[in-house]
């Protein structure tokens, strides 16, 4: 006689639904199309690398679209130098 004991298991597997970045300035959603290249993410790295251990800092602002435009005229208003280059 053949006997098979069988057993249903569930398992919970988590789903991202929706995934998205949030302005630092104006708490709007910063949306990324297909073929738009906006990106602006401000980054500043302080610390000290030791081959022993590492003691870093990195602070960082993603902003929209708008405010980065807004943050590029605040910048060139008090002094700043803007680089702009194409990229292929």
């Amino acid at each position: 006689m053949e006997v098979r004991i069988t057993e249903k298991q569930v398992r919970e597997i988590e789903v991202t639904k929706e995934s998205y970045t949030l302005c630092d300035k104006c708490d709007s959603r910063i949306i990324k199309r297909i073929y738009d290249a906006f990106d602006c993410e401000i980054c500043i790295t302080t610390g000290e690398c030791y081959p022993e251990g590492n003691n870093i800092m990195v602070s960082n602002v993603d902003l929209c679209q708008k405010c980065s435009d807004d943050l590029v005229i605040l910048l060139k208003n008090n002094g700043y130098r803007i680089n702009t280059k194409e990229v292929y």
